[in-house]
């Protein structure tokens, strides 16, 4: 399975490529069918990218002329990086213990 990091810049390749196809990064996530803070979450690294995602970035490659072959490597792609339940709540747990650390700063200021 592909570093956390890989996964995220996967994505980022494609939908940078699929941007030029369709003349804008904003125009990326209307294609996908997916909200523009959602779409930035996912490059960013701040949210799993899910099945469904991968699903609708292949079909927006398709609609946009990308080749078969890319898209085919995408679907794959993306059935190897679906969350496990752990890793869900993993990552929910670091997000509560970040919130924490940020709030105990607060407190102490």
């Amino acid at each position: 399975m592909q570093q956390k990091s890989d996964i995220f810049q996967t994505f980022t390749t494609h939908t940078d490529f699929l941007a030029l196809k369709l003349g804008s990064l904003e125009a990326v996530p209307i294609a996908m069918g997916i909200s523009r803070a959602m779409f930035y979450a996912y490059r960013a690294g701040k949210n799993p990218i899910s099945h469904k995602a991968w699903l609708k970035l292949e079909r927006a490659e398709k609609a946009a002329g990308i080749e078969a072959e890319g898209r085919s490597e995408l679907l794959r792609h993306s059935r190897q990086v679906l969350p496990t339940e752990e890793s869900l709540i993993a990552a929910r747990l670091e997000a509560i213990e970040a919130h924490i650390a940020q709030l105990t700063a607060l407190l102490k200021k």
